[in-house]
């Protein structure tokens, strides 16, 4: 008889919070919950906290979750599967996609649809959509809100960068991979979480995931990564027409928009309430893009990579322990 696997479940959290979904989600689990333990890491920094958390975690494997990550019933089921049919110790990571929650305003569930979508996201949508087969994975489709790991991983290659928050396990993956060791990707692996809900939140978001890639895009670099200027060069398009308008400097702005619009229609007759998610859709792509683009460009400059002191006090909560039923 196999023995499963245990889990560590670490959550980030502020200090002072209250039990976060996340962690409630786990009682719902379709696995035996005294294999589970729970760790709500507390603290102002969430590379430092998961850092933390893990040299603390005792499971066999290390679930890394956020605070509003809700689990869906099998997904803990469907990790052990991928590890047991790859036992290959070089084999060290598995996660699935971040699904909008049904709950979720049109608004919301417009914003879910564009992060996963090819114009949205480009090749990061996966990380928002569930698609394709369970297949090996760059850190292009796995999001530290949905990730199971292994030990090994971070004793081979080292825990997250605590300077870098958000996109902290780009850069972490991208030495996984550098290291040799392998990641996959299970479309099934799901959980739910809300979306921003309006295009202030839409804008910050998307400005410290330009600026966070910017932070570590020449570390350890691949071909693909080119696609992480084109936000910036639509900005730089955008500020060529304002100073200089005239019929050239708008070719590029007409045929974003006529991409936009396209994408945008395509991804509304998926959906419910078409006329409805169309408008949120075409002033939801570019903004999300011209966020994107400004917080790539400042993460460039010398004060991008600014560093930041670190608040370093983090006090680790362990809400479930192992063999507790």
């Amino acid at each position: 008889m196999t023995t499963l696997p245990t889990f560590s479940v670490i959550i980030p959290v502020r200090p002072g919070s209250p039990v976060p979904p996340a962690a409630r989600s786990v009682a719902d689990v379709n696995y035996p919950l005294d294999h589970i333990e729970v760790l709500l890491s507390e603290g102002n920094n969430p590379s430092l906290q998961r850092n933390a958390a893990i040299a603390q975690a005792r499971g066999d494997l290390i679930y890394l979750l956020d605070d509003d990550s809700v689990l869906s019933k099998k997904a803990l089921r469907y990790a052990v599967e991928v590890f047991a049919e790859n036992p290959d110790p070089e084999f060290v990571c598995v996660g699935g996609p971040v699904l909008t929650s049904a709950t979720d305003s049109a608004f919301q569930k417009a914003a879910g649809a564009a992060m996963g979508s090819v114009f949205g996201l480009g090749p990061n949508r996966h990380r928002h959509v569930a698609f394709g087969l369970v297949r090996p994975a760059t850190e292009k489709e796995l999001i530290s809100a949905n990730m199971v790991m292994r030990r090994q991983a971070v004793d081979r290659a080292g825990g997250f960068d605590e300077r870098l928050y958000p996109n902290e396990e780009n850069e972490f993956l991208k030495r996984v991979h550098t290291a040799g060791m392998r990641c996959m990707y299970h479309p099934l692996m799901a959980v739910f979480g809300s979306r921003r809900r309006n295009l202030g939140q839409v804008f910050v978001q998307n400005f410290r995931y330009g600026k966070g890639r910017a932070r570590h895009y020449f570390r350890n670099r691949q071909p693909i990564d080119v696609l992480f200027w084109v936000p910036t060069l639509f900005l730089g398009a955008c500020v060529a027409f304002a100073v200089h308008p005239r019929w050239y400097t708008a070719i590029p702005l007409a045929a974003y928009a006529l991409l936009c619009g396209s994408a945008a229609a395509f991804t509304a007759l998926v959906m419910r309430r078409p006329v409805q998610t169309f408008v949120h859709l075409a002033t939801i792509f570019p903004t999300m893009h011209l966020a994107y683009g400004i917080g790539f460009l400042a993460g460039l400059l010398p004060f991008g990579h600014r560093r930041k002191i670190i608040d370093r006090q983090v006090h680790v909560r362990c809400l479930r322990e192992l063999g507790t039923p």
